[in-house]
């Protein structure tokens, strides 16, 4: 059984001051005691408690990744965060920090959870995904002045440090895509209306039709939810309507594979379509467009890394602003040159599926 700093003091019979400056290896201890309470603390089974060292230097070094609470699609969209949390890694790592991984069970839950973060002081900072127009989270963060940063924009909170998509550009290259191969009846399928995300998404697509003189047809946008069957539901919800659309613009790819599946259950060519965000490199194997959107995860989880960093060591500094990253995200026609990492497996994927 392992022993305190104290029971090792009291064993050598020398302060715990004494133990712990031999323990460091500081000079002002000499030789002879560093060496006398190394030895103890091996045979004694004493192993320092860093934990406890860090929280009474004012600093954990561990940084809070939240990912969205628990649902049906959570376990389908883990390799979005694990590219994420890779590039986010790398740059703590280079300053003394890491991440760690957290999930609420529900909304909340993951409240609690942040809570319990910030006031047992277990996390340096928070780092939110899936930001809501109106975040309960971010405002309590703001309220306690503990240090985080969004994936996602934050409505109407000014000087919130965030790393965004540029969802309205890529909606926008969407439809002018759609345009140029003769469609004009063009859907967009957002997430929840709360989402931050669909916000701008549903913005960026309004803006675009009225850039090339379209009307906006309020049954043509369907606000799916975080499950497997959204994207099935929506294409019901569609294709029922008078005029149908000839073209679909989906957020994300499950909402995509889910639409597929209503028309290979009935038997029918599926329309059109094109995907914004893309979760695994298995999208390449059922993606039927001929462009994607090439999103450098591990980029933008640098981002989310410096923003962190940014808010531990600047915040509180004279001129202080927040770091507010919207990353322009390419769109790119399929192909079979050779690409790095796993946006490039599904690239060659689905480049040999539309090749077929």
């Amino acid at each position: 059984m392992a022993i305190t700093l104290k029971e090792l003091a009291d064993h050598l019979g020398l302060s715990t001051a004494a133990v712990s400056k031999a323990l460091s290896g500081k000079s002002d201890i000499s030789a002879q005691t560093r060496e006398r309470v190394q030895a103890a603390a091996k045979k004694l089974g004493y192993s320092p408690n860093y934990s406890a060292k860090k929280l009474r230097q004012g600093h954990t070094s561990m940084v809070a990744l939240m990912l969205p609470s628990m649902t049906e699609s959570a376990f389908h969209t883990s390799p979005f965060f694990m590219q994420l949390n890779y590039g986010l890694e790398t740059v703590l790592m280079s300053q003394g920090y890491h991440s760690t991984l957290l999930q609420g069970l529900d909304d909340k839950d993951q409240l609690e959870k942040i809570k319990w973060l910030c006031e047992g002081h277990v996390v340096d900072a928070i780092i939110l995904m899936d930001t809501l127009v109106k975040d309960p989270r971010i405002n309590y963060l703001k309220k306690r002045k503990f240090p985080f940063v969004c994936m996602g924009r934050t409505g109407k909170l000014q000087n919130v440090s965030f790393v965004d998509m540029d969802h309205a550009q890529m909606v926008a290259d969407a439809v002018a895509y759609a345009l140029s191969i003769g469609k004009k009846r063009i859907a967009a399928l957002p997430i929840e209306e709360e989402s931050a995300y669909s916000e701008v998404f549903v913005a960026g697509y309004k803006a675009a039709l009225a850039a090339h003189g379209l009307e906006y047809v309020p049954e043509y946008v369907v606000h799916a939810s975080h499950d497997l069957h959204s994207g099935f539901t929506a294409m019901q919800q569609l294709m029922a309507l008078p005029e149908p659309p000839d073209f679909v613009v989906c957020l994300n790819d499950l909402q995509l594979a889910s639409a597929l599946s209503y028309f290979h259950r009935l038997g029918q060519k599926p329309l059109e379509m094109v995907c914004c965000i893309i979760s695994s490199a298995s999208f390449g194997f059922f993606n039927p467009a001929s462009h994607y959107f090439a999103l450098d995860l591990v980029h933008m989880g640098k981002l989310l890394g410096k923003a962190v960093l940014h808010e531990l060591q600047d915040r509180g500094k004279k001129g202080y602003t927040a770091m507010q990253e919207i990353v322009p995200v390419e769109f790119r026609k399929y192909d079979l040159l050779p690409l790095q990492g796993v946006q490039g497996v599904a690239t060659a994927a689905a480049a040999v599926h539309n090749n077929a």
